[in-house]
């Protein structure tokens, strides 16, 4: 399956420490949007430490810009583990399309980044944003800073899970 992101085409092997360089990361982000496979930007999101960009920013960087999106990440990094995620998934039958370990991710405590994918491109904000607020009650876990629609998530130094399959039908939700 295709999905549509925008990704950056420099890859990271640690976490950028500064703004500057976030900010950097989002500009290419947006100017490489494009459709891809779902196991081709796993594999450079999560082995190739390239940041993606969830939301289509359209005239400039902030979230009022987003046009739309079809990619959805979460970000878990306080003391739930990978396994407990994907169990829940499984149970609400909610399919992961990827997941990977972030940078910051050690054996004491795992943090990782799960991407849902959408059938098809969302380009009703509000639909999107109903998505996101149902996404953070299913997870209480994740990340509540990340809902943005101009996030940019960040690549990872591991793939933990990949199907290229996997998608959510919009009527599902």
């Amino acid at each position: 399956m295709k999905v549509q992101m925008g990704l950056d085409n420099v890859s990271y092997r640690s976490k950028p420490q500064n703004g500057y360089e976030i900010d950097k990361i989002k500009q290419r982000a947006m100017k490489n949007w494009c459709e891809i496979d779902i196991e081709q930007a796993a594999d450079w999101i999560g082995n190739g430490g390239h940041a993606f960009l969830q939301g289509k920013l359209i005239g400039g960087k902030r979230a009022e810009n987003c046009e739309g999106m079809q990619v959805f990440g979460l970000d878990f990094d306080n003391g739930i583990c990978f396994e407990d995620i994907q169990q829940r998934c499984k149970r609400l039958q909610i399919p992961i399309s990827f997941a990977y370990h972030t940078y910051n991710s050690s054996e004491v405590q795992e943090r990782f980044r799960i991407v849902l994918i959408c059938d098809i491109y969302v380009n009703d904000i509000y639909i999107v944003k109903i998505i996101r607020a149902m996404l953070e009650k299913i997870f209480p876990e994740c990340d509540k800073s990340c809902k943005n629609l101009d996030r940019v998530f960040l690549g990872g130094k591991e793939l933990i899970y990949v199907d290229g399959n996997a998608h959510i039908a919009l009527v599902q939700l």
